[in-house]
């Protein structure tokens, strides 16, 4: 049987890997833990094929600080010096920047370091969920007025389980392609309700204490899903180009304006 995945490095790989109608991989850094504080492990991360990194998840690092799960609170401080050279490092191999988790203050300091599309791989907006973890509509003009994308979360749609639905996931791409148009916005899934459902109840619950409750799309809630969201996005009058830079387009831009 063929090889059905492809690890791709160069825009020039996923080409050549989805002519070979093969699955594409492209290898991420959430959160810059494993560096420690040595830049020099970051081009090693790249020689091993790393090509998008998240200097955060929710926490603090060498690098900088998450944003938390609620209206604010998270901390003020920006990016570290650390955090700082990653960033400009990053911009000089050649490796996505993602915004996805920073904190506010950190999100203007990469803004601020670079000149390169950037992304957020997978935020929601605060419109509809309000909570620093999450994307403003000031954050989302200025990833697009530097070209990039804002990845859409199938997580945290809504703060309460009634409108976590398929129809408020649309509701949230519809908001980031007000702000900054089509070519702006793609699809973050982030289906992880299999392994948080694995965790024993314990777990769960600390979990919800210190970060949220996440409430799942029942539709929306793995990839085998994914033609229901295809399906709801032509019923909400979409068309074929629309939807086909949703799911796939913007994100193979930045590749290859990027990679």
């Amino acid at each position: 049987m063929p090889q059905r995945f492809a690890i791709c490095k160069t825009f020039a790989e996923i080409e050549q890997a989805r002519a070979a109608n093969k699955i594409v991989l492209v290898i991420t850094m959430e959160g810059v833990e494993p560096l420690g504080e040595d830049l020099n492990l970051l081009r090693a991360f790249y020689e091993l094929g790393v090509r998008s990194v998240g200097l955060t998840h929710a926490r603090r690092n060498a690098a900088g600080s998450g944003g938390i799960f609620k209206p604010s609170g998270s901390p003020r401080d920006g990016l570290t010096n650390f955090g700082r050279d990653v960033v400009r490092e990053c911009e000089r191999l050649g490796i996505v920047i993602d915004l996805a988790h920073i904190n506010p203050k950190g999100f203007e300091d990469i803004v601020g370091l670079t000149s390169k599309p950037l992304i957020v791989s997978h935020t929601n907006v605060r419109k509809f969920y309000s909570i620093e973890r999450n994307i403003s509509d000031e954050q989302i003009k200025i990833i697009g007025q530097r070209g990039g994308v804002v990845g859409v979360n199938a997580i945290l749609v809504s703060p309460d389980p009634e409108t976590s639905t398929i129809d408020r996931y649309v509701d949230h791409i519809e908001h980031v392609i007000g702000l900054i148009g089509i070519d702006g916005v793609g699809i973050g899934f982030d289906f992880c309700e299999y392994l948080f459902q694995q965790l024993p109840e314990k777990v769960r619950n600390e979990l919800a204490a210190k970060l949220t409750t996440p409430h799942f799309v029942p539709d929306l809630s793995n990839h085998s899903h994914a033609p229901n969201l295809t399906r709801r996005l032509i019923e909400r009058g979409f068309t074929d180009d629309e939807i086909e830079k949703i799911l796939r387009g913007n994100w193979l831009r930045i590749f290859e304006q990027i990679l």
